[in-house]
């Protein structure tokens, strides 16, 4: 049931597996990515663009492995896949709204590990994949699943529960289904199926994940109705106290720079992918 969402793009597959090996072969992940001129043009047009800018001017596909690391290609690969990926999605409105949501998340969590001392690509990709499961579940179950999450949302009752109670299994297990479908690394794999950390849990991905997910909702970036205000010490309270008044002031920024980084990327690299 969950074959219905397009491949994932072969290129894309393969460079993930490769940057994914302890042992990457830089010369290989070179050679794979120029094999495909306007995946490579657009890797270098997005290392450069504002939206995920790095504090270089990148020329190359070797420039850009060596100054912004291979955790962080293999987040431009993810994001550029997951946007060929959903091309088929045009018409269908919640895709294209879960796309939004989790490009937002990425970007929130992105900003937010930086004064929680946390890897930024590994923050970015974590929120960018974090409901790849709902673009499964929607893609096969179409209408059915929307009402679901419709009637989840107005009556109260918690989706999750909701979903493998109907179709025997959650976003989270969709979500890992897909990631084994398309053979993505484990790690990439780990960041899809975090579930909400539990009070007292060392802080981690999941937490950060959390913090994004609201602020996306917050920025108006919300993939169901939401049920309560919006309450930014909430947010702080899922992130680390070492140092609160930076991670505030990043949270009350992010308010204003999400809506305009996510409109930017899609009239730069969405193309008309989601209109006529």
């Amino acid at each position: 049931m969950l074959t219905s969402l397009p491949p994932f793009p072969a290129v894309a597959q393969r460079l993930l597996a490769l940057v994914s090996r302890d042992d990457c072969p830089i010369p290989e992940v070179n050679q794979l990515v120029r094999s495909d001129a306007v995946f490579s043009a657009e890797i270098l047009q997005l290392a450069n663009s504002a939206i995920l800018a790095s504090r270089y001017q990148v020329t190359s596909v070797l420039h850009a492995i060596s100054v912004l690391g291979l955790a962080r290609i293999r987040s431009l690969v993810i994001t550029l896949a997951m946007r060929d990926m959903l091309r088929a999605a045009r018409q269908n409105q919640f895709l294209q709204e879960a796309w939004r949501h989790n490009f937002a998340t990425g970007l929130a969590c992105e900003a937010l590990a930086q004064p929680c001392r946390y890897d930024r690509a590994i923050a970015y990709t974590a929120g960018l994949l974090h409901e790849l499961g709902r673009l499964a579940l929607v893609s096969s179950f179409g209408a059915r699943y929307l009402s679901m999450l419709d009637i989840a949302a107005r009556k109260g009752i918690d989706a999750e529960a909701m979903e493998r109670e109907i179709l025997g299994l959650d976003h989270l297990d969709a979500g890992r289904m897909l990631c084994d479908l398309w053979n993505l690394p484990e790690c990439l794999a780990a960041a899809v199926c975090h579930r909400r950390p539990p009070v007292g849990e060392p802080f981690g991905t999941a937490h950060l994940v959390a913090a994004g997910c609201v602020l996306a909702e917050h920025a108006g970036f919300a993939l169901t109705p939401r049920s309560a205000g919006w309450d930014p010490e909430a947010v702080v309270a899922l992130l680390p106290a070492a140092d609160s008044a930076a991670v505030r002031a990043c949270v009350a920024e992010l308010e204003e720079t999400i809506p305009m980084a996510v409109a930017r990327f899609e009239r730069e690299f969405l193309a008309g992918r989601f209109s006529g």
